[in-house]
């Protein structure tokens, strides 16, 4: 249920609430008087209207169990359960009213209007289409009646309803454009044009003219197309659509002077709110040809420069300026558009993200960090701030800093077990980094007691254990519920069949080394040279040479301390 169908709907039954209340004039529907429930009810009513569903619904209960006859609360307590989100109940209360009230057009209606919230669209075309015939004139049910015939996809039944709504309003812009695109819909192209060009013929309609210039471009009529688009915009200078269409075919005709004069006329000149405008040029800027930003630069350039001139303090006119400068190379520029946004609009989160995003893209760690820390106050229910900010630390090599800023989630956040995991995960990868490796193991069990079965820690814990050579066993364990999760991990892998090598099985390492090498091992001079080793130990000393010879060409930062001094002596050990 869209905010706009609760709006309509309340507006559309709340017309009827002092009806319901007095048309009775304190009469039932039998025909008996019940005055003594018509202060109640007129009380109910009150509730309802301050959106006291609950209190209301209550009162109205009250009411049918005193008066079962009572239409009118029967129809309010269908109302607060629909506002209360229980359907079921909703529709029996309203069918109990509909049952005392026939011939009730309001009753009907939300009746109908339940029935399509819960899906039942049959049910509420068949309600639908009994009130068209009790009320002709009533133009609100056949637009009701076309929205749910154009869910089941039953166009005939769509265009049978708009020629209904004709005969009632007469022709209207909006019947004749909904016509032309069901018409289209169902490839009827020329019979969808000759609809325009009718309307077109009787009214005025700049908008009519310009779908008529949108139809001709679709058939690769540009001259056409121009005609129409011109002869709307005579008619309402400054239509965005129509100048967007004129935009279209110069660049499909590769006109580029035309279509960024048209550009700057959308921009300078058009109607439409600068949002609407903004999605018309991301819009025609991304459906150019791929020669286009670099044959345009410098129309793009100016481009931007009048949307943001125009609109210096629009969103979406900073977000798609910002975007583009980013996007070709102009990163600070683009940057400091986004960081604009960003400022303008606190507690926005997809301009925060925008922001952040960007300064992380562009591996400006500072800058990121000292962005998070800023934005981080105007979202205190997300933890995200504060773990991007860790991991600018992080690449700033401020190790004692992302450990401050993980125990920091893990304070303020103490219900987001997600969140707290991963800060003590990152906590213990630091400590073990400052050379505290009891301080990082016991960072890691504090992650695993929120989460046993969390991979990276269980990987990093067991890997931390085997190059010390204790508490193998413990070691083993944990990487095996670690692969057990990612198979396919050849970091995992690598760590499991290191441990079963330095437990002394170089046979059963030997598998998770040749599985490891398939997914993304032979990237890694620390794989390599663990596989080797595991080779060798099987006097496999040929295919330990390969491998060595490719962990050497990896290790270009010095991954694997002492590689070449240790693969040499090796080597020599088997005359190799």
């Amino acid at each position: 249920m869209t905010d706009i169908k609760k709006i309509y709907l309340a507006a559309a039954l709340l017309l009827h609430s002092f009806a319901a209340v007095f048309a009775q004039n304190g009469v039932s529907a039998a025909g008996v008087p019940h005055s003594s429930t018509a202060g109640d009810l007129i009380d109910a009513v009150t509730e309802f209207q301050n959106e006291k569903y609950g209190r209301a619904s209550r009162m109205f209960s009250d009411i049918t169990d005193a008066d079962p006859l009572n239409d009118a609360a029967f129809y309010y307590l269908g109302l607060c359960d629909y506002y209360l989100g229980d359907l079921k109940n909703s529709k029996a209360h309203l069918s109990e009213a509909v049952s005392l009230d026939t011939a009730n057009y309001w009753y009907s209606n939300a009746l109908a209007t339940v029935y399509a919230a819960s899906g039942d669209i049959d049910r509420s075309l068949a309600l639908y289409e009994k009130m068209m015939s009790a009320y002709p004139k009533k133009s609100e049910l056949y637009y009701s009646a076309v929205n749910l015939y154009a869910r089941q996809q039953r166009f005939d039944k769509v265009l049978e309803t708009l020629s209904s709504i004709e005969a009632v309003n007469g022709p209207g812009e909006n019947i004749t454009l909904a016509r032309y695109d069901i018409l289209l819909r169902l490839n009827r192209d020329n019979e969808a044009f000759e609809t325009l060009r009718r309307f077109s013929e009787e009214y005025s309609s700049p908008q009519v003219l310009s779908y008529m210039g949108d139809w001709q471009l679709a058939h690769d009529c540009d001259t056409l197309a121009l005609k129409y688009f011109d002869e709307a915009l005579s008619e309402q200078p400054g239509l965005t659509y129509a100048m967007v269409g004129k935009s279209r075919v110069y660049l499909g005709q590769r006109d580029y002077r035309g279509f960024f004069t048209q550009a700057r006329d959308i921009v300078e000149e058009g109607e439409d709110p600068p949002f609407v405008k903004t999605n018309y040029l991301r819009m025609l800027i991304q459906s150019s040809g791929p020669d286009f930003f670099h044959d345009c630069r410098e129309g793009l350039d100016s481009l931007m420069g009048s949307l943001t001139e125009k609109y210096p303090s629009d969103t979406s006119a900073l977000a798609l300026a910002g975007s583009y400068y980013y996007s070709t190379g102009r990163q600070e520029r683009g940057i400091g558009l986004f960081r604009q946004n960003c400022e303008r609009n606190p507690g926005n989160l997809d301009f925060a993200a925008m922001y952040l995003q960007s300064l992380n893209s562009s591996g400006l760690w500072a800058e990121l960090a000292d962005a998070c820390e800023k934005l981080a106050p105007d979202f205190p229910g997300m933890s995200d701030f504060r773990s991007m900010r860790a991991y600018a630390l992080y690449n700033l090599k401020d190790y004692r800093g992302v450990i401050e800023e993980s125990g920091k989630i893990v304070k303020a956040f103490p219900d987001d077990t997600v969140a707290k995991v991963s800060a003590y995960s990152s906590m213990g990868d630091m400590h073990y980094m400052l050379g505290e490796k009891e301080k990082a193991y016991k960072a890691y069990d504090a992650a695993l007691k929120i989460d046993p079965r969390y991979a990276p820690v269980l990987n990093n814990y067991a890997y931390y254990l085997s190059l010390e050579g204790r508490n193998l066993k413990k070691a083993y364990n944990m990487s095996s519920i670690a692969v057990e999760q990612e198979p396919d991990n050849s970091t995992y892998l690598d760590t499991l069949g290191w441990i079963l090598y330095l437990r002394g099985l170089p046979k059963e390492a030997k598998p998770y080394f040749k599985h490891a090498m398939l997914y993304g091992g032979k990237e890694s001079a620390t794989v390599l040279d663990h596989y080797a080793e595991v080779l060798y130990a099987l006097k496999e000393y040929d295919l330990a040479k390969m491998y060595w010879n490719m962990a050497i060409q990896k290790d270009t930062e010095h991954e694997v301390e002492g590689l070449q001094e240790k693969v040499s002596a090796k080597l020599k050990a088997v005359g190799k």
